[in-house]
């Protein structure tokens, strides 16, 4: 099972259908489902609520093999209040059920005083606010590009 955080943003819809075409078996995360198109909802098993909901992600990682995570941005919040504390309840829980596959995308930097040294594509992907916390929480990560 795959989940996917972000099935109607501008990547993870993409990934959504390519992961569906692929006859891959997928789970969405989705604010409200009835937005989501009736070909996904036939299609993955939709979890409804907040990516920033332990319940809810608890629910969408039980069983999970991988998991697509997208913190959005989120211009009125703090770095910290949009990437770490967001992410905290999916950090916590990757760990609690042993998700072995977990692909982040961040705009981290992106209208903030580092995005001059962000890039197109952030290679220090391993100082990224959630991999730095899952590491604290205990999780065994490898470093892929």
């Amino acid at each position: 099972m795959i989940v996917i955080t972000t099935p109607m943003g501008n990547i993870g819809h993409y990934v959504v259908q390519s992961l569906l075409d692929a006859g891959e078996k997928v789970r969405v995360v989705a604010r409200d489902r009835g937005k989501l198109p009736q070909a996904v909802r036939d299609r993955a098993e939709v979890i409804e609520g907040s990516n920033g909901d332990a319940a809810v992600v608890g629910r969408a990682f039980d069983g999970a093999e991988a998991v697509f995570w997208v913190a959005p941005p989120n211009p009125s919040e703090t770095l910290d209040a949009t990437y770490v504390d967001f992410a905290r309840p999916a950090a916590e829980a990757i760990r609690r059920f042993g998700v072995v596959r977990v692909v982040v995308v961040t705009a981290l930097g992106r209208g903030t005083e580092w995005q001059d040294r962000a890039g197109l594509v952030q290679p220090a992907g391993r100082t990224a606010p959630i991999w730095a916390y899952l590491m604290r929480q205990g999780a065994s990560l490898s470093w892929s590009t």
